[in-house]
């Protein structure tokens, strides 16, 4: 018969629920147990003083029924007339069944045949031998009441008194049955007071032990900074609800939610700073989630959301909200900090069928995500380094680095006031054979995994020193910046391939700029420091890529030989929405001026974008308005036509 809907969910609630679970466990263990042994005690107590009550009623009844007979103390049992005697053994039967109890009175020869019982109709009846009759019949006293302990006692009280008859000295027996209904009710009543006693005691216990068990399920269970569940309690629900899903075929979604540089916070602003961060990230991811979904924290900067019936459509939907609200500022004092986390997407049943599964891809689209600079990415198996696909996509990338796919376009960096090209952004483009075109996008990531990264960092390097060279050589001043990975940045091989790329290119130091991110450079940042001021004493400089996206102090850029800040294209898109990005590139701006350092803005885009940073005294820019990234032999002409632009203009006739 199948539940109602309404208990049915209550139910389900209750499997994924280990908390409730716990509680109700320790009810079941230590209530039901207790009632059963409190039961067996008070049934044990009722039966021992029955049984004592049972010996004393005997000899009572016994010593009754010798009072009725002829005076025989030199016999060893009783002494009645001859069963013969009908009139005597009536009167015998009429005062035993004066006393109120008494509600039957038989007598048995040695045969165990009746002979007289007050009850006519039995008399010439032999009934079936039964133990106390055989007793009696022996010479022995006997008595019973019915009952076990767990059976509720009998109302008839029996006793069986030997007695011999007459002159013949035959054996026989009389036996009294009393009505016990008196006593049995207070035996009753007994064992239900000591039950009642031992279930107060329960529920005493209880009331003391739920708490202290609700707060060990607490700390097993649920994260102590964020009162969310942890991956202890995830494991449950989660298991209870794939198998909901799986029996009923509908899907799920998993989002890994990452938090980006999280440590760096911890330790610009301090611990509390990033605690509080945590807790605002997971009161938002709270007001995300509908009955049925579960958000819980990973640990560290990681947390987890489980969606209930989601497909990929709604999975986009649920991952724009969870973006938009994650990406708001959560003020810490004075400061205000973004969370900026990435989202990692994995679908059920499609990506996996279990919560490991599910989790191990989610991750893998979580770091490409990072890498791609996009709030979000859905898992594909060609993002899995492991996979069929990212093991032939390893092996082609290993050929392209070899065998001349690759290549370095640029795109130009202008000056915003005069519009002249001062520098050139070397971007890497892989001409796939069956793919087309791949931006870094596409391959980095792989690259970061399987260690191929520092290969591609040395070819980018080396061949944008050998443009660099070439232009130089032709009379064209302008630099060359070339973007490092974090692993590359922290490698402290990187001096000698840089000393070896520059001897054998010639081409000029102080012309070209190592490009890393913000998070590169902090990551490690005393490899970082070390290796970076060891580029700027060859005579490099160096670019922070990505500026405003991380939790830098200035104590933080005091310590990196800082000679470019690229203001991230986020900020840049912000320009003219009302949003707080325009104070922050400001407040960038103000700095950059007064620690002398020129700042880039990436990503301009509008007309718009571009006269505000022109109002705002912003020097330097790129983006797509400006120029679009292109091979080197076309910058130059591209460059040379820009260039050309304001002269032939002011030579036209009016």
């Amino acid at each position: 018969m199948a539940l109602p809907k309404r208990a049915a969910a209550r139910l389900r609630a209750f499997r994924a629920d280990p908390i409730k679970r716990s509680l109700v466990t320790t009810i079941v263990v230590i209530a039901i147990p207790a009632l059963i042994l409190a039961w067996l005690l008070g049934s044990w107590v009722v039966q021992r003083l029955s049984n004592h009550m049972l010996e004393v009623a005997g000899a009572e009844v016994e010593s009754f029924v010798e009072g009725l007979l002829p005076n025989t103390a030199s016999q060893a049992t009783p002494v009645a007339p001859g069963v013969t005697d009908a009139a005597w053994w009536q009167g015998f039967g009429a005062r035993l069944m004066r006393n109120p109890r008494t509600i039957a009175v038989r007598v048995y020869d040695a045969t165990g045949k009746i002979v007289f019982a007050n009850n006519g109709t039995l008399i010439g009846m032999q009934p079936s031998s039964t133990g106390a009759l055989d007793q009696a019949l022996r010479g022995q006293r006997a008595a019973s009441l019915e009952g076990s302990l767990l059976s509720p006692l009998d109302r008839r009280f029996t006793v069986l008194v030997p007695v011999t008859f007459g002159v013949s000295g035959s054996q026989g027996a009389i036996e009294v049955v009393q009505d016990f209904r008196s006593l049995r009710h207070e035996l009753t009543l007994a064992r239900w007071f000591i039950v009642g006693g031992v279930f107060v005691l329960v529920l005493l216990f209880l009331a003391v032990l739920m708490p202290m068990t609700r707060r060990m399920a607490l700390g097993t269970y649920v994260d102590r900074l964020t009162q969310l569940p942890n991956r202890r309690y995830l494991d449950d629900a989660a298991r209870v609800t794939l198998e909901r899903h799986a029996r009923f075929g509908s899907g799920a979604a998993l989002f890994l939610i990452d938090l980006d540089r999280l440590k760096v916070l911890n330790d610009t602003l301090g611990h509390r700073a990033g605690d509080r961060v945590l807790r605002a990230v997971a009161d938002r991811l709270q007001g995300q989630v509908r009955g049925g979904d579960y958000v819980a924290r990973q640990g560290g900067d990681e947390f987890v959301l489980l969606l209930s019936g989601t497909d990929r459509t709604a999975a986009h939907a649920a991952a724009s909200r969870v973006s938009s609200a994650l990406d708001r500022p959560v003020e810490i004092g004075r400061h205000s900090v973004r969370p900026n986390a990435s989202l990692g997407i994995a679908l059920f049943p499609h990506d996996g069928d279990s919560l490991d599964t599910l989790l191990q891809h989610a991750e893998i689209a979580m770091y490409r995500a990072k890498s791609a600079k996009v709030p979000y990415e859905f898992y594909r198996s060609d993002l899995n380094p492991y996979s069929r696909e990212g093991l032939f996509l390893e092996s082609e990338l290993r050929d392209a680095i070899d065998g001349g796919a690759l290549e370095l376009v640029f795109q130009p960096i202008r000056d915003l006031t005069t519009d002249r090209t001062v520098g050139v952004e070397g971007l890497m483009r892989w001409h796939h054979p069956q793919r087309g075109v791949l931006p870094p996008s596409a391959f980095v990531p792989l690259a970061e995994d399987t260690g191929l990264i520092r290969q591609l960092d040395r070819w980018s390097l080396e061949q944008g020193a050998r443009q660099l060279a070439a232009w130089h050589a032709a009379g064209h001043d302008v630099y060359v910046s070339v973007n490092l990975s974090a692993q590359t940045a922290s490698d402290p091989e990187l001096l000698d391939d840089l000393a070896r790329v520059l001897e054998l290119t010639q081409a000029p130091p102080e012309l070209l700029v190592l490009e890393v991110t913000e998070r590169s450079a902090i990551a490690d940042m005393e490899s970082s420091a070390g290796i970076l001021e060891g580029a700027r004493d060859m005579g490099l400089r160096v670019a922070l890529d990505d500026f405003g996206k991380g939790y830098s102090s200035l104590a933080t850029l005091d310590r990196l030989p800082i000679g470019y800040l690229k203001i991230d294209q986020e900020f840049v898109r912000g320009i003219g929405r009302g949003s707080k990005d325009e104070y922050l590139i400001r407040a960038i701006a103000g700095f950059s001026r007064g620690v002398r350092i020129p700042i880039v803005a990436e990503g301009i885009e509008t007309e718009q974008q571009l006269r505000w940073l022109r109002n705002e005294g912003i020097a330097l820019g790129q983006g797509y308005l400006l120029a679009v990234p292109q091979p080197a032999d076309r910058v130059l002409a591209a460059k040379d036509a820009a260039e050309d632009a304001p002269a032939a203009k002011s030579a036209a006739p009016t």
